[in-house]
C-alpha cells in the first residue's frame, strides 16, 4: 500500500493542514463519531479509530465502553474541528482540558464545532448525554482529538539503519527486539501504519517516531509474549515521539535506563488494571503527552526527571504521579503545567464503596526502603470531583525519608468528603516525612491555609515534620 497523506496547502501564507488516511483493511473506523478538520475553508474528513472494551473479554474492568481518537497536523491556523455524534444528539459539549479555553458549540443536528489555535494540543470532547457523575458512572464513549505539529523530515525506508513501517496492518507476533547487532538506529511508524505487538529496545540511541499506531490489543492481560510494556527495553538516550500506543497488555512505556525521552506520544484505550502509563529512569524527559491509564499514569523510578505539559485521564485504578514499589531512590523531580481532566477512582465501584490505597493525584504505594527528596509539583490543574489529592502513607516496616517536597499552585474543582479516602501524610516506625510545602493549594477556588480545616480533609501524623500551608495568591481561604 502506498503512503496516502493528504496535504492541503491553503491560501494563507505558510498555512498547512495535514490529514492522514487510515490503515485500510483490518482496522474499522469508529461507529460513534465522524470528525472533520478545516482551515481557511478547506474541509477534510479524518479517519477516526476506535477501541472497544469487548476486545478484552473478561479482563476489562467495565463492558460496553469505547474510546475513539483521531489526529491531524497543521501550521498556521486556526483549524476548525467539527464532530458529528452518531449515537444520539446532544444539547451541550465540552472540550477538555479547560485550560485550553476551547469553546465547544452546537452548530447543527448532532454536530459540535470548536477551533484549535496551536499544535501540540490533546483534547477530550464530551457531550451532555454521556458525562458520568464522578461516582458510580463514567463516560461510555470517549473521544480524543490530537493536533500535532508537522513531522519534519521522514526517513527513506531503504536507508541503512532504518526500520520502516508503512501504512497498513503489521502483525509482529509478540515482542520485536531491536538489538545493537541489527544496526537499527531509527524506527519509523508512518501515518496509517498499525502494528500489533510490542518493541523491546536493547540498544542505546534509538529514535522511534512517526504518526503510526502500535497496539497490544491482540494479546492477553500481562501476556508473556509482550512482557512489561508496549515500548520497553534496556537502553539509554532513546527518543519516542509522535506515535500512538493503544490497549496495553500491561504498561504503555517502561524504560528505566538513563536520558530517555517521551515526547508528543498519545496513550489510549486502557481497559485493564495494571495498565500503567510511563516509567522512566534517571534524567528522563516526559513532555506534551496524553495518557489515559488504569494504573499509575506516571511512575518515578529515577533522579533528575523532568515532566511537563501532560494531559491525563486517570481511570479507576492507581495514582496520577506515583513513587513505588520496593526500594526507591528518587531525587530532583520537576512536574509542571499538567492537566488531569478526570479521576475515575470511584467509577464502577458501587458509589465509591471499594477504593484502592494508591488512588491519589500525588501518591506512593508499596515502598519498602526509600530516599525520596526534592520533588516540585507546580501548576497542576485537576478537573471534576477529586476524592484524594495526596497520599504518602508508608507500611509499618518501611524505612527511609521523604523530604523537600513542594506542591505549588495545584487546583482541584471539588473534593467530596469520603470515609475511606483522605489526604494523608503518615510515616512509619523508621520512615519519616519531612519538609513539605503546600503553596496555593486550592479546592473549589479556595486556598488551604490550615490542614485542620475539615473541608481540606488532611490526616497528618506525628511521624511528619515541617509540613506547611501558605496562600500567596488572591484566593479566599478554605473554610468549613
Amino acid at each position: 500500500m502506498s503512503l496516502i497523506v493528504v496535504l492541503a496547502f491553503l491560501c494563507s501564507a505558510g498555512a498547512n493542514l495535514i490529514v492522514y488516511d487510515g490503515p485500510g483493511s483490518g482496522v474499522n473506523p469508529s461507529n460513534k463519531y465522524d470528525v472533520y478538520a478545516s482551515q481557511d475553508g478547506h474541509k477534510h474528513k479524518l479517519f477516526v479509530y476506535m477501541s472497544t472494551a469487548e476486545k478484552r473479554n473478561e479482563e476489562a474492568e467495565k463492558k460496553n465502553r469505547t474510546q475513539s481518537w483521531t489526529s491531524f497536523a497543521f501550521t498556521g491556523g486556526p483549524v476548525t474541528v467539527e464532530v458529528h455524534t452518531k449515537v444520539k444528539d446532544f444539547s451541550k459539549c465540552t472540550v477538555r482540558p479547560r485550560s485550553y479555553n476551547y469553546k465547544c458549540q452546537k452548530s447543527g443536528h448532532n454536530t459540535a464545532t470548536f477551533h484549535i489555535d496551536k499544535a501540540l494540543k490533546m483534547m477530550s470532547v464530551e457531550f451532555d448525554y454521556d458525562t458520568g457523575d464522578g461516582y458510580a458512572t463514567d463516560i461510555r464513549d470517549k473521544l480524543f482529538i490530537f493536533a500535532d505539529p508537522p513531522e519534519g523530515k521522514t526517513p527513506n525506508p531503504h536507508d541503512q539503519g532504518v526500520l520502516f513501517y508503512g501504512p497498513g496492518v503489521h502483525v509482529l507476533g509478540g515482542t520485536k527486539t531491536v538489538e545493537c547487532k541489527s544496526g537499527i538506529k531509527e524506527i519509523y511508524l508512518a501515518p496509517g501504519s498499525y502494528l500489533h505487538g510490542s518493541l523491546d529496545l536493547q540498544c542505546d540511541g534509538i529514535r522511534l517516531h512517526g504518526r503510526g499506531i502500535i497496539s497490544t490489543e491482540m494479546f492477553a492481560h500481562k501476556s508473556s509474549a509482550i512482557g512489561w510494556a508496549i515500548i520497553q527495553g534496556r537502553a539509554d538516550h532513546t527518543t519516542v515521539e509522535g506515535i500512538t500506543m493503544v490497549d496495553p497488555s500491561r504498561f504503555y512505556y517502561r524504560l528505566l535506563q538513563d536520558h530517555n525521552v517521551v515526547r508528543n506520544v498519545k496513550m489510549v484505550a486502557a481497559w485493564t488494571g495494571n495498565s500503567d502509563g510511563v516509567a522512566q529512569g534517571d534524567y528522563g524527559l516526559l513532555e506534551d503527552t496524553f495518557i489515559i491509564a488504569d494504573d499509575a499514569s506516571v511512575k518515578f523510578h529515577g533522579d533528575h526527571l523532568k515532566i511537563q505539559r501532560l494531559v491525563i485521564w486517570q481511570m479507576q485504578n492507581g495514582g496520577v504521579f506515583l513513587t513505588g514499589y520496593g526500594t526507591e531512590r528518587v531525587d530532583d523531580v520537576s512536574v509542571e503545567d499538567c492537566d488531569v481532566i478526570h479521576t475515575d477512582w470511584c467509577d464502577f465501584k458501587g458509589r465509591c464503596m471499594h477504593v484502592s490505597g494508591n488512588d491519589a493525584v500525588i501518591d506512593n504505594s508499596g515502598t519498602e526502603h526509600f530516599h525520596i527528596s526534592n520533588i516540585h509539583f507546580k501548576d497542576i490543574r485537576v478537573e471534576g470531583l477529586v476524592q484524594r489529592i495526596v497520599r504518602y502513607a508508608f507500611r509499618d516496616d518501611a524505612d527511609g525519608t521523604v523530604s523537600h517536597v513542594t506542591v505549588e499552585n495545584l487546583s482541584v474543582d471539588e473534593q467530596p468528603l469520603h470515609d475511606q479516602m483522605h489526604n494523608e501524610l503518615s510515616g512509619s516506625k523508621n520512615g519519616r516525612i519531612v519538609d513539605w510545602k503546600f503553596i496555593d493549594l486550592t479546592i473549589g477556588g479556595h486556598c488551604v491555609n490550615d490542614y485542620k480545616t475539615p473541608a481540606a480533609d488532611f490526616v497528618i501524623d506525628e511521624r511528619t515534620a515541617d509540613v506547611t500551608f501558605e496562600c500567596r495568591g488572591h484566593h479566599p481561604p478554605l473554610v468549613g
